[in-house]
């Protein structure tokens, strides 16, 4: 309580109605604050009176002195009284909080009274921050609470001269349902043609089992399914335009109060279709070393696809498609490749198909591998004829040193003597030959 005086002598008139002696003692301090101007000395008022506010009969006020007794100063009076205060000990403010316990949607209402007494500019508080004030009413009511409105409250009134606070009353509103979660009941392997089923789960407050819950259902923001007693989403075959964002809420009858799960994403994977190989090259048969480009392709599936490249059973590469449907891998190609069967497979996440196999055209030799072929088939050649040559010339010149070796057998037989019988050895060297007429007449003569 502040009592301003515009004197000293008004110090002795002052009125206090608070003083009732009767009343049971308590210490209470009572800080008079008067400013004046002394004319006689010349000071002047450096500032405006600050009168001390006393909230509460049991604070104790600070003593201020004389300030700087200076020209151009404020002379404060401050005098300190102590008296029997007649305050009464059951005149305590409080906060009443109805209803109780408070419920997601309730109305909340805040009633600050005080025993025997009329409250005045009554304020309420939350959380120790100004929430509302009310001048003729000391009531504060709040619609619709969540979970946002709990807190510690509190409220101040007016009463004659002086404010009082209440003491803290610590309000939390109950949730009627928890936040709900979106999940799916069958085992999330979403691929085209199955069956999609979605539950939404909560759980009432143990005092609103007998509340009635409606749910809704949402896909990319889109409702669905909208306010019904069935917690569950049901598709009986999906699809790959069913893949998205998905979202339930579950809310009162009212629906002041709804609650929205968290987003469940599902992905419909579609099975690849049956892929085509083909094969592209500039020439009609392409040469060795040329480069050569196979593609792999499929109508439908989901991305990504795998795409690997076979020849003759063999890997020759993969390649990864991630945003179209189609793959393709450049490789040189190789003289063993002609007429060899080339495929191609694609496979995701749900399924895999090889394409029918198709036959490599015929690999030409390049003009560099032609001169090569055509220098080793000549060395060739020029090594075959030498050796044909050789064979004919051993097999003429054979029968001519035989025929020369028969006529000096011949000529050392004309020779002998006669009457002497020829050797048997001679004998039957010239017999061995029958063409030979001139050992048969040497022989007759």
């Amino acid at each position: 309580m502040t009592i301003l005086l515009s004197s000293p002598s008004d110090l002795l008139g002052a009125k206090l109605p608070f003083l009732r002696p009767q009343q049971p003692l308590a210490l209470t301090v009572v800080v008079l604050t008067m400013t004046y101007t002394v004319k006689n000395l010349g000071f002047q008022p450096l500032m405006e009176e600050s009168p001390i506010f006393m909230s509460s009969p049991l604070q104790v006020g600070l003593l201020f002195g004389m300030l700087c007794l200076r020209k151009g100063t404020m002379l404060p009076l401050v005098v300190l009284l102590l008296f029997d205060s007649c305050f009464e000990t059951n005149s305590k403010v409080h906060l009443q909080v109805q209803p109780n316990p408070v419920f997601e949607g309730d109305t909340l209402t805040l009633q600050c009274s005080a025993t025997n007494h009329t409250l005045s500019q009554v304020k309420f508080y939350k959380d120790g921050k100004f929430l509302n004030i009310s001048v003729n009413n000391s009531s504060l009511s709040i619609k619709t609470t969540t979970v946002r409105n709990s807190g510690n409250y509190s409220c101040s009134g007016k009463m004659v001269h002086f404010e009082q606070v209440s003491q803290l009353v610590m309000i939390e509103v109950q949730e009627l349902f928890q936040t709900p979660v979106l999940s799916s009941v069958l085992p999330p392997y979403f691929q085209e043609g199955r069956p999609l089923v979605l539950r939404c789960q909560t759980q009432l407050h143990p005092q609103k089992l007998a509340l009635w819950s409606f749910y809704s259902f949402y896909k990319d923001s889109h409702v669905i399914q909208d306010k019904s007693h069935d917690p569950i989403f049901h598709i009986s075959e999906i699809k790959e335009k069913d893949s998205g964002l998905y979202q339930c809420a579950v809310a009162t009858k009212d629906g002041l109060i709804q609650k929205q799960s968290q987003h469940f994403e599902i992905h419909v994977q579609v099975p690849v279709s049956h892929p085509v190989v083909t094969l592209r090259h500039e020439a009609a048969n392409p040469a060795a070393g040329d480069m050569v480009e196979f593609l792999c392709e499929v109508q439908s599936g989901s991305l990504p696809i795998l795409y690997s490249f076979y020849l003759n059973g063999e890997i020759l590469g993969e390649s990864l498609a991630s945003t179209d449907r189609v793959a393709s891998l450049r490789i040189s190609a190789k003289p063993e490749w002609s007429i060899q069967d080339y495929s191609c497979e694609a496979k995701n996440h749900v399924s895999k198909e090889m394409s029918e196999p198709e036959k490599f055209p015929m690999v030409v030799l390049s003009a560099s591998t032609n001169s090569n072929w055509t220098i080793a088939w000549i060395l060739a050649s020029l090594l075959g004829g030498i050796v044909l040559a050789t064979v004919f010339l051993i097999c003429f010149f054979r029968p001519c040193k035989k025929n020369a070796f028969l006529q000096d057998i011949h000529i050392y037989a004309s020779v002998k003597k006669p009457g002497k019988k020829p050797q048997l050895s001679e004998t039957a060297t010239n017999d061995l030959d029958p063409n030979n007429t001139t050992s048969q007449e040497s022989l007759s003569v």
